[in-house]
């Protein structure tokens, strides 16, 4: 998976911050710095509405298998991190899923 990488400096949460961003499906979360608690978007499992949420230490990164709302905490100590969000998918792909989707016998 590739991803776009910004050049410009990592955000940084003091003790007890938070912050809340809506993030895209197959966003990735780096921590640079500090400790971050990550309340992840809503979603349903077997009727009933959970919340995960998950810390992650230095050097640590997340990867989001569902988009939407998210809370970012620093835990004890200022948290500086890194947010890679995923690239749109190249024009090839889509000229190689057309590809493989015909019969063998159309390529004849």
């Amino acid at each position: 998976m590739t991803s776009a990488i910004s050049s410009s400096p990592a955000p940084r949460l003091q003790p007890g911050q938070s912050l809340q961003l809506a993030l895209d499906a197959g966003t990735v979360l780096q921590v640079a710095a500090g400790t971050l608690t990550l309340h992840e978007p809503m979603r349903w499992i077997g009727g009933t509405v959970v919340r995960p949420t998950l810390r992650l230490s230095e050097g640590q990164s997340h990867r989001l298998a569902q988009g939407g709302w998210c809370v970012l905490a620093a835990e004890g100590e200022a948290a500086e991190w890194r947010c890679h969000a995923p690239l749109p998918p190249s024009p090839w792909w889509a000229v190689f899923r057309r590809m493989a989707a015909r019969p063998a016998t159309a390529l004849r």
